[in-house]
């Protein structure tokens, strides 16, 4: 499962590839002068991304372009890797691309604000960080003089940039050498994420909308028309008829919303009935496959049924998922640098679980945080590994390692399947305005259209769509009735990023003993990447209320859950009271259920003062392992 677009396409003359030739419209996009503002217009499934790469690479090869000159913003982190690589394989010697600029809109922001403003500080809430990066783009000119360095600037999915974030693009594209390109790729019939709030003073709209008003005397708009991404005759229909049907003006809100579901309902490869009921035989050689979602809650609820069975977490709000042997091989090294001989010593005598051999991740971690005398920098490892953006090779998008993609259709944006299962409900947002109704028709298009091979379309129990808890995002479903008489009880979202912190792996004030942590860490460890059944029980160790996390088949923990959770608990608990009125409720003493889909690395940076509550090693090295837990259990608040 890869980025959007046509897979293995090649590129036009210039280009390294073989295959299906581009078709006549990419190569126009492709071939564009250097020096053009285009803006593509391109259905899903038409090679979008493809195009896009391609692009950069005509520009590198034949364009007279370095890479380093070269712009090109994702809207994902977990697209950026891909990007590289699908740009990578359409030039002739792969090694150019290395100085190609590639990143997420809020990563080039970042490197704006703490290049050019020595009071840049990531404590700051998005939209003030922001908001001054816009102010040095048009003010600072440092800013643009490093502006002037871009000869080409290359954006992918901007029907999905809105608010605060477009408004900054549109001030880079403004404060860029006249001389310099500009392609801008979207789809209105994919803007799925007009729910952002556009900052005071901020023009409304996304990016492409924005450039059609404001700059249109500087682009040309083309577009991409042909479905590469299949050549079943039902999902062309779904294709083509679907973004008529979300494009066109004569129905708004709640029939375009209808209209496209029926299209869908009439025009798939089967039925499938309610989630719950079709995951009970969900066929055992099913892989290449997503399994999608409206809500989070209900993705939630699917993982929990599949139970044991191997499969894939994929959503917006997972915790960092850095790769579990990195935590293996470095939890007890001290000292500021390794070199290759130690780490083969150690990768040998520990033989830690990767898809990876010793060799490939020295070179990984050496072309991340090596030295020039070829050794490996720990502190620059470790400052990095705790960043949000930890390099991609490192890392993993999804909980879980084989099995079909369960998730969210939002999760799914910009990748693609050989089968989609898309489980709706029959009346979903129902009471919502116009817009957000028209937005709804969009989400549910884009999700029937990840599909390579097959659709089909089921069902999902409107009583598990969930609740989103303020401030921190959480899901929960209320029920409130059982068997005719109110309950407090709720399904509850565990496995939040912030749920699992180091003091609670191997904290000071929560083990007795290095011995006591080194056993927990020891079990977790041992998970591998294998899928686990689990329960937390509510326990008081050294003033701190927590729940400890054991397997099912053990009283021994794993960990100890954050007091994140706790205070979301109480949260949840009194929305519930307030609504059964059954007295004052307290959260539950266990939590059954969990799914543990083996481990991760926890790293904190050399100067964390997280560190000073953590027994040695982990508080020198900085590397810990964490159980990679996400569940959606019941909690009986008592």
């Amino acid at each position: 499962m890869g980025v959007q677009g046509q897979g293995e396409q090649p590129g036009s003359s210039a280009l390294r590839g073989a295959g299906t030739p581009w078709t006549e419209e990419q190569r126009r996009v492709i071939e564009a002068e250097a020096g053009a503002r285009i803006l593509v217009d391109a259905g899903p499934g038409t090679g979008k991304t493809a195009t896009a790469c391609a692009r950069i690479a005509w520009l590198i090869e034949t364009g007279g372009l370095d890479a380093s000159e070269i712009w090109l913003i994702s809207f994902t982190r977990t697209a950026v890797h891909e990007l590289r690589s699908r740009v990578a394989s359409y030039v002739k010697d792969p090694a150019t691309i290395a100085a190609l600029r590639i990143a997420t809109i809020d990563s080039h922001a970042w490197a704006i604000h703490s290049g050019f403003d020595e009071r840049a500080s990531i404590s700051g809430s998005f939209e003030s960080n922001i908001a001054r990066v816009i102010e040095l783009v048009r003010e600072h000119e440092g800013v643009f003089e490093y502006l002037s360095t871009v000869r080409n600037l290359v954006v992918d999915e901007a029907q999905d940039i809105v608010g605060s974030r477009s408004e900054l693009l549109l001030e880079v594209i403004h404060a860029l050498p006249e001389e310099a390109g500009v392609s801008v790729f979207s789809d209105d019939a994919q803007a799925i994420y007009g729910f952002a709030e556009p900052a005071d003073g901020a023009v409304e709209g996304n990016l492409p909308e924005q450039i059609r008003e404001f700059m249109a005397d500087q682009f040309c708009e083309m577009d991409l028309s042909q479905v590469h991404r299949t050549q079943d005759a039902t999902l062309l229909q779904v294709f083509a008829e679907g973004r008529l049907l979300i494009r066109g003006q004569g129905q708004k809100g709640a029939e375009r919303l209808q209209a496209v579901k029926d299209l869908i309902g009439s025009s798939n490869h089967g039925r499938l009935g309610l989630y719950r009921d079709d995951l009970k035989s969900l066929p055992e050689d099913i892989e290449d496959a997503f399994l999608l979602f409206r809500t989070r809650g209900e993705a939630l609820d699917a993982s929990s049924w599949l139970a044991g069975r191997p499969h894939r977490l994929r959503m917006a709000g997972l915790p960092v998922c850095v790769h579990g042997w990195v935590s293996v091989l470095f939890w007890d090294w001290v000292e500021p640098y390794m070199e290759e001989a130690e780490f083969t010593k150690r990768w040998a005598s520990r033989t830690p679980t990767s898809s990876v051999n010793a060799e490939s991740a020295w070179k990984l971690l050496l072309g991340s945080f090596g030295r020039n005398d070829g050794r490996l920098s720990i502190v620059k490892m470790a400052t990095r590994l705790a960043s949000a953006s930890p390099p991609l090779e490192l890392s993993t998008p999804e909980f879980g390692a084989t099995g079909p993609v369960v998730g969210t259709i939002h999760g799914s944006k910009g990748r693609e399947a050989n089968e989609v299962r898309l489980y709706l409900a029959d009346s979903a947002f129902p009471n919502g305005d116009e817009s957000s109704l028209d937005e709804e028709a969009r989400v549910v298009f884009v999700g029937a259209t990840r599909a390579r091979g097959r659709l089909h379309v089921g069902g999902a129990a409107s009583k598990v769509s969930s609740k989103t808890l303020k401030p921190s995002g959480r899901a929960y479903t209320p029920y409130h009735w059982a068997n005719g008489k109110p309950c407090a009880r709720a399904r509850v979202e565990v496995g939040r990023a912030r749920d699992i912190d180091s003091a609670g792996l191997v904290g000071i004030r929560l083990f007795h003993s290095r011995a006591d942590a080194e056993a927990a860490q020891a079990r977790v460890m041992s998970l591998g990447s294998q899928m686990w059944q689990g329960y937390a029980s509510s326990t008081s160790e050294a003033t701190e209320w927590r729940y400890q996390v054991c397997l099912n088949d053990s009283s021994d923990r794993l960990c100890y859950l954050s007091s994140t959770l706790n205070h979301d608990m109480f949260a949840i608990a009194k929305t519930v009271e307030e609504k059964v009125r059954l007295g004052r409720t307290r959260p539950p003493s266990q939590l059954r259920y969990m799914t543990i889909f083996g481990f991760r690395t926890i790293a904190l940076a050399p100067d964390d003062p997280a560190r000073e509550l953590l027994h040695s090693p982990w508080r020198e090295s900085g590397f810990l392992a964490a159980p990679m837990l996400l569940a959606y259990p019941f909690a009986y608040f008592r």
